[in-house]
């Protein structure tokens, strides 16, 4: 069940204005009725920056720790840094579903997503504990001065979602929880005003029209031109295109086939062997002619060139010799083409 509705939230909705709108109003809704309705909340959610050294008592008294009112302030300020956490997330999950919903087309980066809902959580955690507290604020600079980010955003307009998730998280650190809420909604709906109405497209390129009433193109300098010569154009454009269609087709995809002889081929293969030839001349390829010898027949090669010879002087009318006959290893060859009329 719980893994269903996260895969349900993880999803960019086709509709963020809506889901983001009923989230809204879903989470004021609940928000309003726990103040109505449960005695304490309002002054719960509202009591300002928590006071962390209640953990561990003040540094001048001697009161065990482990007393029961000791015990109960810390799960005081447990609750409430819990309470304070749960906010932070709840804020921040309509600015992931903005931040899919508007790069649908585009495309986005799960881990700034995972980053906007994580990083609120944790500086709220660190402002907690560093607040009222310089040397703390100091270590804490250190240590983030030592850290490299190795990874740098692919869009600038990334760093507006970060931004967003650092004043929420800081909001819900001093305890300004409305704060928080209205800077996440603000943000989101300003955001998603800008990506419906496509504010700040760029115009397509071309000459720079300058509207000032009373003023015509020519008065401008700008040729524009005429409907004749654009459909002059047109035409000029369509002709070339059925050209090159027809050219296409009447260009030959020219193969190469291969007929193999032997020395001691006999008359009845070789006139198949001939009709094979004709055949292939006739579709506009051209023709390999292989002759291979065996064994003792490469003592014989004269045989293989006479017959060669006579296939060349059979077809003398129809084709053009390429390459005359010539020894590849064991096998001698005569590439052939039809002779254009």
């Amino acid at each position: 069940m719980i893994a269903r509705l996260i895969y349900a939230c993880s999803q960019p909705s086709t509709h963020p204005l809506r889901r983001v709108s009923l989230y809204y109003a879903a989470l004021f809704g609940v928000g309003a009725a726990l103040v109505y309705t449960v005695p304490g909340v309002a002054e719960f959610a509202t009591q300002g920056p928590m006071d962390v050294g209640r953990f561990t008592g003040p540094s001048d008294s001697f009161e065990p720790i482990g007393t029961p009112e000791m015990v109960r302030s810390q799960l005081e300020v447990a609750g409430r840094l819990l309470f304070i956490l749960m906010v932070a997330l709840l804020l921040m999950l309509p600015v992931s579903w903005v931040y899919m919903g508007t790069r649908t087309r585009t495309g986005f980066d799960q881990s700034v997503v995972q980053t906007m809902i994580i990083l609120p959580i944790a500086v709220a955690g660190i402002v907690t504990i560093v607040h009222n507290s310089i040397a703390l604020a100091f270590s804490l600079a250190g240590i983030v001065a030592g850290v490299r980010f190795r990874n740098s955003l692919k869009d600038t307009a990334d760093a507006l979602y970060i931004f967003a998730a650092i004043g929420v998280g800081l909001a819900c650190g001093i305890g300004a929880l409305l704060v928080a809420a209205l800077v996440s909604l603000f943000f989101n709906f300003v955001i998603l005003l800008l990506w419906r109405c496509d504010y700040g497209v760029c115009p397509k390129s071309g000459p720079q029209l300058e509207y000032t009433s009373g003023r015509t193109f020519a008065q401008l300098g700008i040729d524009l031109p005429s409907p004749a010569s654009e459909a002059g154009a047109s035409k000029k454009a369509k002709a070339r295109k059925k050209k090159k269609k027809k050219a296409k087709k009447k260009q030959k995809n020219v193969q190469v086939k291969e007929v193999k002889f032997r020395p001691g081929t006999e008359e009845a293969d070789y006139q198949v062997k001939m009709r094979n030839v004709n055949r292939f001349l006739g579709e506009g390829n051209k023709v390999k002619l292989t002759l291979r010898f065996r064994g003792r027949e490469m003592a014989h090669r004269e045989l293989g060139a006479a017959m060669l010879k006579r296939v060349e002087t059979e077809l003398a009318d129809e084709i053009v010799v390429e390459q005359y006959p010539r020894m590849e290893g064991r096998q001698m060859v005569m590439m052939i083409a039809p002779k254009k009329h």
